[in-house]
């Protein structure tokens, strides 16, 4: 009988553990398509900085996409570990 109670115990946190994971995986979608969106953003703003002449402030933007990149990296490792829990 505590088999039987153990084991039904275990199912539900398995289904509970799936869902939380889930409703994060949807979550984290869309964080991952906002900064996606971002970079996009700030590639177009670069590009019209570079075609102005204005290297120092285009040379800030770099920065700042390559710390959005690094960011989005973490974001997708992110994706990649909840899937585990599908």
């Amino acid at each position: 009988m505590v088999a039987c109670v153990v084991n039904e115990n275990a199912e539900i946190n398995r289904e509970a553990d799936a869902a939380q994971a889930e409703y994060h995986r949807r979550e984290l979608s869309g964080i991952r398509a906002q900064a996606r969106a971002d970079i996009a953003r700030r590639y177009i703003g670069l590009q019209q900085l570079q075609d102005s002449g204005l290297l120092t402030r285009a040379a800030d933007v770099r920065r700042i996409i390559r710390a959005l990149e690094r960011e989005l990296v973490t974001l997708e490792r992110l994706g990649e570990g909840l899937k585990r829990w599908l």
